[in-house]
């Protein structure tokens, strides 16, 4: 899923010279999610493009191997869904992540599922999924210590 390491080296020199060029992403909505109707809507949302510009681009790489190496200093519990199916992101790198965060990560590997499980077919089972995890971690009245 990553780009290759010359791409990078070019992108990261490219970008000392013109960091808001925009380059031209792979994401289309058929690669996002497989919902026709979710397709649809981003097909019509205004907001929504494919490019992406270099500066963008390097601090998203960035940030995501910060992310691994710092994923042992998780306090906060997280459910971290990935899609098997994700062209976008690395599954690959969200396991590793889990499992260098230990015990405060649990890890949802989606069968068959693409980037965005939460607009997808399967989504009310992925959101139930989320749903019952943050209610196992807030209390049953209300959520905040009572005062």
């Amino acid at each position: 899923n990553p780009p290759g390491p010359q791409f990078v080296r070019l992108a990261r020199l490219l970008m000392k010279l013109a960091p808001n060029f925009r380059l031209r992403s792979t994401v289309i909505p058929e690669r996002i999610m497989s919902d026709p109707e979710e397709q649809q809507a981003v097909k019509e949302d205004a907001l929504f493009h494919s490019q992406l510009s270099l500066r963008l681009g390097a601090g998203l790489l960035d940030s995501g191997r910060w992310a691994l190496k710092h994923a042992d200093k998780l306090r906060t519990a997280m459910l971290l869904s990935h899609g098997t199916r994700d062209c976008l992101t690395s599954p690959a790198a969200s396991a590793e992540f889990a499992r260098r965060a230990g015990e405060l990560c649990q890890l949802a590997i989606l069968e068959g599922q693409l980037h965005d499980p939460f607009r997808d077919v399967e989504r009310a089972a992925v959101i139930a999924r989320h749903v019952a995890f943050i209610r196992q971690l807030v209390p049953a009245k209300g959520g905040a210590d009572d005062h």
